[in-house]
């Protein structure tokens, strides 16, 4: 499953007498079959997604800063998109967990629907350690296509932050503010 940085197995890596060679090793995300993906989401019990329709690894970026890949995995949620986000602890696949302002701690279930009157995404930051959410509703009070869009509410964005300690993404108030103010011009 592991591949280095280099695409070396990590016996092809070389030291030096006066310094040693340290290289970060990288899950092989490709080499993880949709049943295992599907057998670790099933574990966690506040995690919906039509299985019959099947998981795709759709993306693998360093959310956590520590240099190693997690992986996005996506699914069909019935109505809408829905990604997790799982990273790789020895043999083990862990589905990453978030604390929402209120303290609540739940999996990492990243929406996307985009319908006539909602608007639901999300937006990936590794420069930043984390994401945020964005939920929008289209402005009734428009009165014509020209003036019609999706607006905002007070809690339409959150941003969530890599903690290293608690080992999950936590509620951010300086990113929601951020990013509240770039998604709700």
């Amino acid at each position: 499953y592991l591949i280095t940085k280099n695409n070396k197995t990590p016996s092809q890596t070389t030291t030096d007498d006066s310094k040693k060679i340290s290289e970060i090793v990288q899950p092989n995300w490709k080499s993880i079959s949709k049943d295992q993906f599907a057998d670790v989401l099933s574990q966690e019990p506040d995690i919906f997604y039509e299985k019959d329709n099947g998981l795709t690894l759709s993306d693998e970026i360093d959310l956590t800063g520590d240099g190693i890949n997690e992986a996005i995995v996506s699914g069909d949620g019935g109505n809408n998109g829905v990604s997790f986000i799982l990273k790789k602890e020895g043999d083990s696949l862990i589905v990453l967990k978030q604390k929402d302002k209120d303290g609540s701690i739940y999996p990492v279930s990243l929406y996307e629907v985009g319908r006539v009157m909602v608007s639901v995404g999300f937006k990936l930051l590794p420069a930043e350690k984390g994401f945020y959410t964005a939920s929008m509703v289209f402005d009734q009070s428009a009165n014509n296509q020209e003036t019609s869009h999706f607006i905002c509410d007070e809690e339409s964005v959150n941003a969530y932050v890599w903690n290293e300690t608690t080992q999950m993404f936590e509620w951010n108030q300086t990113l929601t503010t951020k990013y509240t103010k770039e998604v709700c011009k």
